[in-house]
């Protein structure tokens, strides 16, 4: 079930967020796996962890790799410059729509939060293109499908947190730092990128760990047989 739960949001560009939704209200993803109208909501957390499960288990992996062998052999896969899908690419996409839903949506918490509590300190440091980044629409729209949206819209995220959270550093206002959404940022913020200082740079650069978050790494071990695509942020 959670083989095929995990096809679906590959093909769809779906997170797990959007998922549980569309089995929820879908009558097309009840059908194809064979649920009742009335299925309880599936729960997120537990496809984070049939996707662990595969990541840590080479067996696993070969079983979700037939799954994907047999789904192209009847057509309802295309094959990927005449190659068959790998299990390994489908999951890393999989988990990298859902993270990026996660620092989104902890952006965006972040930023309503202080247009009610501290709107004219807001309004002072809101950079231009925030309005259309972190827009209502934006927010409806926060999953991307290739490499390309990702090399594009990962960095200039980062950076914009990077640069929010300085902001509220220099600010020095508790009634800004305290607050449970700007907390809960610098937490996903942490968990989803990784700092680091180059030789040949005066301040720090950041990048989206590329692989998994923090909290799979903890749990699974960086998964470093997946190959290496960091979104390297520069600061200073």
């Amino acid at each position: 079930m959670y083989a095929l739960l995990t096809v679906f949001q590959y093909v769809e560009g779906l997170t797990n967020r959007q998922l549980v939704e569309a089995t929820h209200t879908r009558v097309d993803f009840k059908y194809a796996l064979r649920l009742p109208l009335n299925y309880p909501n599936f729960d997120p957390g537990r496809l984070c962890e049939f996707r662990q499960q595969i990541y840590r288990d080479p067996i696993r992996q070969q079983v979700f790799q037939e799954l994907l062998y047999r789904l192209a052999g009847i057509g309802l896969l295309e094959e990927k410059r005449g190659q068959s899908l790998c299990a390994l690419e489908v999951l890393q996409a999989v988990c990298t729509n859902t993270r990026l839903e996660t620092v989104l949506e902890a952006v965006f918490q972040v930023l309503e939060t202080l247009a009610v509590t501290n709107s004219e300190w807001l309004r002072q440091i809101t950079l231009p293109h925030w309005y259309e980044r972190y827009s209502g629409k934006a927010r409806l729209k926060s999953h991307l499908t290739s490499n390309k949206d990702w090399n594009w819209s990962l960095p200039r995220i980062g950076q914009d947190i990077q640069y929010l959270l300085a902001e509220i550093d220099r600010a020095e206002f508790t009634s800004i730092s305290s607050l449970q959404e700007v907390q809960d940022l610098r937490r996903v913020a942490q968990d989803q990128f990784e700092s680091f200082k180059e030789a040949d740079s005066s301040g720090n650069s950041i990048q989206f760990r590329a692989l998994s978050c923090a909290s799979c790494d903890r749990r699974i071990g960086s998964p470093s047989h997946m190959g290496d695509s960091n979104f390297v942020l520069q600061d200073g």
